[in-house]
């Protein structure tokens, strides 16, 4: 009982260790990230939901899709039979970043593309998991287009994720799931899968 005094005194219980809480993602970060992810997406002549020319652009809606159904959306792109068919082992941290990160709607509001085969569409707001979406507002020299979420990333800010659905389509929205490392300073995609590809 004395011993318990004394301490509780002097304040020698200790605490938990916390481990420092990271900054908030900077839209440099995630706009970079997905600069990579679409110039990776345009130089797969495969991506071509429009039919028309292989070597057409690629369109990027600045909305992130609608949040209602973001279970589904772990579910579906970032559960472990999904994680098997990648390729890669996406950290449970990752997974929860992501959740927090499009709990709400966001948008890439101040995104430019430096490529110029891909074309922003500032005004398309009908992205919704899993629902029809049309084509047309996208030019039609267009191939395909993304609505990405925002991407999650790894406490150490090496490894990221990208998840989004393409459009137009017509049943189940396609999505994909691309998996990024940080090489000497540079964002390389490791890993990259559409699925339910139309």
């Amino acid at each position: 009982m004395i011993v318990v005094i004394s301490l509780s005194c002097a304040g020698c219980f200790h605490r938990p260790y916390q481990a420092a809480q990271r900054p908030p993602v900077s839209d440099e970060i995630d706009y970079a990230v997905m600069r990579v992810v679409l110039d990776y997406l345009y130089a797969d002549t495969e991506f071509n939901l429009c039919h028309v020319n292989p070597s057409g652009r690629v369109a990027f809606a600045l909305h992130t899709p609608t949040t209602n159904s973001l279970e589904d959306v772990v579910i579906n792109t970032l559960g472990p039979d999904f994680q098997k068919w990648l390729g890669v082992r996406i950290h449970g941290d990752i997974v929860n970043e992501f959740n927090n990160r499009n709990s709400r709607t966001a948008k890439f509001s101040g995104f430019t593309a430096n490529n110029t085969n891909i074309v922003v569409l500032p005004d398309r707001k009908d992205i919704s998991w899993g629902l029809i979406t049309g084509s047309d507002d996208m030019p039609s020299d267009c191939r395909g287009g993304i609505a990405s979420y925002l991407p999650a990333y790894s406490s150490d800010m090496t490894t990221a994720i990208v998840v989004f659905i393409c459009f137009p389509n017509c049943h189940n929205a396609p999505a994909g799931t691309y998996y990024l490392r940080k090489i000497d300073n540079v964002w390389v995609v490791q890993a990259g899968k559409i699925w339910m590809y139309m």
